[in-house]
């Protein structure tokens, strides 16, 4: 759903790896069709939830790469420290503790799969609650109270960098 506003439209088209622009941008405005029955957020409220939004997707788009990229150096150590000549307990615990530091932090993201698999319960994962905030983004009202709570949530609990 676009924002009330001034917005641009233009045509292209895509030939043999060419584009050729077929007209001008043409400029339209989007109107409020009605006003709802609940006072919504206003329009600057809505971008800035967006943006908030947007910066979020992406830390936890990044967040999911590292996780994903630290598990397979992880599996990669404990390959490694089992190849050994001579086996350390002492590195085979510290690598346990990094699988398990990573489990934890999956299960934060996308839940825990063996309950998932049985139908049991369990708290809402970040990505839960990231789609919740999100569905906020969608409608002429914003987000409620909760939405906006979900993403605070979330914010806290996706890496700081």
């Amino acid at each position: 759903m676009a924002l009330p506003g001034e917005y641009t439209v233009s045509m292209a088209s895509l030939v043999n790896g060419k584009y050729k622009n077929l007209c001008d941008a043409v400029p339209f405005k989007v109107v409020r069709m009605k006003k709802g029955a609940l006072k919504g957020a206003n329009e600057d409220e809505m971008l800035a939830y967006l943006e908030e939004l947007n910066v979020l997707r992406e830390k936890i788009s990044a967040s999911e790469i590292s996780l994903e990229n630290a598990e397979k150096k992880v599996k990669a150590m404990k390959i490694a420290a089992m190849r050994a000549n001579n086996i350390s307990d002492k590195l085979l615990e510290e690598v346990d503790v990094l699988r398990n530091q990573i489990l934890d932090l999956k299960e934060q993201y996308y839940g825990n799969k063996s309950k998932g698999e049985i139908g049991e319960g369990s708290d809402p994962t970040l990505r839960q609650r990231f789609g919740f905030a999100a569905s906020g983004s969608g409608n002429s009202y914003g987000p409620t109270p909760s939405q906006k709570e979900s993403l605070e949530i979330c914010k806290r609990n996706v890496r700081k960098d």
